[in-house]
């Protein structure tokens, strides 16, 4: 098993997205996300995008240079049809319902890298020290606080981004049909085979529960960026046709 050390630094001073879920996603082009195009002795021949694409954002953006998921349905999805992908995948260790991710992954286990995480929900201070081992350069785990977007962001900031930018991670409600995004390109393959319990109906959004963990990803978020700013890396959300907003001055500007 290969671990995500291997890939600390390799875009430094980059920025770098963090394609999350929700409904808006569907305004962005198909190729928005795609890498840039190097030629033979390493320069740009065609300009792109660093991008890290979270759980069912894989399935409408198969070309980000990286993917993160923890639900064992995509493990599933991934492994049975587009192993390739776990090239680029960034796993959680361990990963949901997978206890052997050797016996898992079988021959593709050298594709993936891995990260330690606790399964727990995190504080403010242990998302500090994270970072901070980060910035560091120290080997450490990652944490999140109900949110696979908190894992990307802790990733984005282990390959040395200057800018971290979510896109899809808004910081309110998401009301809509889930992953809408991926509804429409390619979804529906899983659905038609019936191999995968993928929910269709829209999410819940009167519980206590669901309201409960919005304000727990949105404060991990808030989390993030204020532990960042302290290496002055910006954390930033992003709308299409509408540019970027930093998260810290969204936070000051709602008080």
């Amino acid at each position: 098993m290969r671990w995500v050390k291997e890939l600390r630094g390799d875009y430094q001073g980059e920025d770098i997205y963090v394609v999350g879920a929700s409904p808006d996603l569907v305004r962005y082009p198909d190729n928005f996300f795609d890498p840039p195009v190097r030629g033979p002795s390493g320069e740009v021949v065609k300009e792109g995008r660093i991008a890290i694409a979270l759980n069912w954002s894989i399935i409408a953006f198969p070309e980000c240079k990286y993917i993160i998921w923890y639900h064992f349905s995509i493990s599933e999805i991934i492994r049975d049809y587009r192993p390739d992908l776990l090239k680029k995948a960034v796993l959680p260790q361990p990963i949901e319902l997978v206890q052997d991710p050797v016996a898992f992954f079988g021959k593709y286990i050298e594709y993936p890298v891995f990260f330690k995480r606790p399964i727990r929900t995190t504080t403010r201070q242990e998302l500090y020290d994270i970072v901070d081992a980060i910035m560091a350069g120290k080997s450490t785990y990652y944490a999140a606080n109900k949110s696979v977007s908190h894992l990307g962001i802790l990733f984005a900031a282990e390959l040395g981004a200057k800018r971290i930018i979510l896109v899809g991670c808004p910081p309110y409600p998401i009301v809509n049909v889930r992953q809408p995004h991926a509804q429409s390109r390619g979804m529906w393959f899983f659905y038609k085979h019936k191999a995968y319990s993928i929910k269709k109906e829209s999410t819940n959004l009167g519980t206590p529960q669901v309201m409960a963990n919005i304000i727990a990803i949105n404060t991990g978020i808030e989390w993030l960026a204020e532990a960042l700013e302290r290496h002055d890396v910006e954390v930033l959300r992003h709308t299409y046709g509408g540019g970027c907003l930093p998260v810290i001055k969204e936070k000051k500007s709602q008080i």
